[in-house]
Parts: structure tokens; C-alpha cells; sequence
């Protein structure tokens, strides 16, 4: 339709559309390709966080520059974003991390707008030992693309 951006929230109840302002505000003076909403890691629970804060780590590490949050579906991508990263092969929380990884090997503008995040009683449809065996999987694969980038620019 001819957008010149898009906003993505998750619908588990932990992104508060009000915040969407401020995506806006952040897009209109930096045009920054990627927006990710970077959470307020001292307000979640403590297995939630040290899990996030390693996830960040090895992430960051990965990339060769430091990712604020790397988990988080509550993002704007600008038109040219949507359409580099329609041939990615990844779903769930991979298609988020390799989201940044499209932006990053593609130059684009990523930059971070701060959001809060609403836990509630929900529980995690997640499966720890698959996340975490699929996320090291991703944070290998990004780190060999990083190095490969390096070489060829």
C-alpha cells in the first residue's frame, strides 16, 4: 500500500500500544531502517533477565557490535527493511534476530527506542532447551555471515 513504514507488536499483552508514538518520533528524525523497542531489563524476572542479558551477550558478540535487545518483537521497519528481509527462511524469534543481521550486513540505519514491557501471570510457550539450542544455532550461523561480510567489504 505503499507505506513508508511498518510497526510490529507481539500480541502476548507484553507491548503497550500507546508506546507507538514514540516509534514514530524516533523514525521521523533519524529514518533509521530498523526500530527495536529496547526493553527495561531491571523490571523483568530474574530467570527472564539473565537469560536476555546471555542471549545479549553472545548476540552482540556475534554481530561485532553491541544489540540492545535482540528479542524484541515491538519494532519499526521501514519499506526498505520489510523488503530485504522477505527471503529469510527464519520463523519466531529467529526471524527477529535475523532481521538484525539482514540490516546490519545491509548497512541500513538500526538504532533503539525505549519501551516497557507488561509481565503478567502469562506463561511461556517456549521450550527452553529448543530456544536455546535453535539460538545458538543462529548466533553461529550470524557470526560466520558477520566474518564472510568483513572479508568481502
Amino acid at each position: 500500500h505503499d507505506y513508508a513504514a511498518v510497526v510490529t507488536l507481539d500480541a502476548d499483552g507484553q507491548h503497550d500500544p500507546g508506546e507507538i508514538p514514540g516509534f514514530l518520533t524516533a523514525y521521523q528524525q533519524g529514518q533509521s531502517d530498523l526500530i527495536i523497542g529496547a526493553r527495561d531489563f531491571s523490571r523483568i524476572p530474574p530467570v527472564r533477565r539473565v537469560a536476555n542479558s546471555l542471549g545479549r551477550w553472545t548476540f552482540s558478540w556475534a554481530v561485532g557490535q553491541p544489540i540492545a535487545d535482540n528479542q524484541s518483537g515491538y519494532r519499526l521497519l521501514s519499506r526498505q527493511m520489510m523488503q530485504a528481509t522477505l527471503d529469510s527462511r527464519e520463523q519466531g524469534f529467529e526471524f527477529e534476530v535475523d532481521m538484525i543481521v539482514v540490516c546490519i550486513e545491509r548497512g541500513y540505519q538500526l538504532a533503539w527506542t525505549p519501551i516497557r514491557t507488561i509481565y503478567g501471570d502469562e506463561t511461556s510457550h517456549i521450550s527452553p532447551l529448543k530456544h536455546v539450542r535453535e539460538f545458538g544455532r543462529v548466533v553461529w550461523q550470524t557470526r560466520r555471515r558477520m566474518q564472510q561480510h568483513h572479508h568481502q567489504g
